[in-house]
């Protein structure tokens, strides 16, 4: 694993990627232009003609081909390059240990040599191997802890700070990371509407006249997510997590909430937000409910008694 290893004139492909704790707000967002600068000056000290692939959303999976890690399993499969230079190991593993090991056999079977700053890994030499697989290992543990302190850190940024983790902002928002705070943005009017008609006309019929006034395409679905969704009232609520990889909606009674609410500019308080929510489950509850239809009428009769059957909620009783 010493950088004096003969890799003059093999064909080399840079990937950059963002670390797995890379976000908006980020202080720094010039790391992969740093990356790029550091990586290109390495190959051109060693003479190794280079290509660069650049992330462009951070975390792609090799299963999708139109991400970059695919992309580059597809050249080395098709031996259009003899190594991959990154900033570290930790570039090139993936979350899931089946999938790492799927990136770990394509650089052994097609022979690629893995080249950082600090080490060079041919899957030739077994030592140099086992240095590689061991790196997989650890990477894949160093990301279990890093999601359990992330899952910590999201809870208190909820608590304390009363903004979404991840900083996607709602419909009428933007994130200001200077101010760290919500913004309101030219799509606010279409909430101050929403919220302001709500009292007294119908997710059906907000929906019709937003999408007239303000030229969109949303459902009455999506208008009740908005009405529904107490961030408009102030407060940034955690209202789901990831299991498995797929997002779960926590129940209202599980949400976790804010010890005081954002300093942004929203259009209800939390008590209207909740007299809001009274308002649309009384709403449901008195709206018309369509008669159930019993196609079989008293065709079917009973087998023990004979008598009809009548058609009662989602089944057929007998009469009898």
């Amino acid at each position: 694993m010493q950088l004096t290893n003969n890799l003059t004139g093999l064909r080399a492909l840079i990937i950059l990627r963002k670390s797995r704790g890379a976000s908006r707000y980020d202080d720094d967002p010039d790391v992969l232009a740093r990356h790029r600068y550091n990586l290109g000056r390495l190959c051109d000290d060693i003479q190794m003609p280079y290509s660069i692939l650049e992330e462009i959303v951070s975390g792609a999976m090799s299963s999708d081909p139109g991400r970059i890690l695919a992309q580059a399993l597809n050249m080395f499969a098709t031996h259009q390059y003899d190594c991959v230079v990154c900033e570290d190991i930790d570039r090139l593993a993936r979350p899931d240990m089946e999938e790492s090991g799927r990136i770990l056999k394509c650089l052994m079977v097609n022979e690629i040599t893995v080249v950082t700053p600090s080490c060079i890994y041919n899957p030739n030499n077994p030592d140099d191997l086992q240095a590689l697989k061991n790196k997989f290992f650890f990477a894949d543990m160093e990301l279990h802890q890093y999601k359990r302190r992330m899952k910590s850190a999201t809870e208190v940024i909820i608590r304390k700070e009363s903004r979404h983790a991840n900083g996607s902002a709602p419909l009428g928002y933007r994130w200001d990371a200077h101010l760290k705070t919500y913004m309101p943005n030219e799509d606010y009017p279409i909430i101050e509407y929403i919220f302001e008609h709500v009292w007294n006309k119908g997710t059906v019929t907000l929906a019709n006249e937003v999408n007239q006034l303000f030229g969109l395409h949303i459902g009455d679905g999506q208008v009740a997510k908005k009405l529904h969704n107490p961030f408009y009232a102030g407060y940034t609520v955690r209202r789901q997590k990831a299991r498995f990889g797929k997002r779960i909606f926590l129940s209202e009674e599980d949400w976790i909430w804010p010890d005081q609410p954002g300093n942004y500019v929203h259009p209800v308080t939390l008590d209207e937000w909740r007299s809001i929510q009274n308002l649309m489950a009384q709403r449901w509850n008195q709206r018309e409910k369509p008669a159930a239809e019993y196609w079989a009428g008293s065709s079917i009769r009973c087998a023990f008694c004979g008598t009809a059957l009548v058609g009662t909620g989602a089944r057929y009783t007998c009469s009898g």
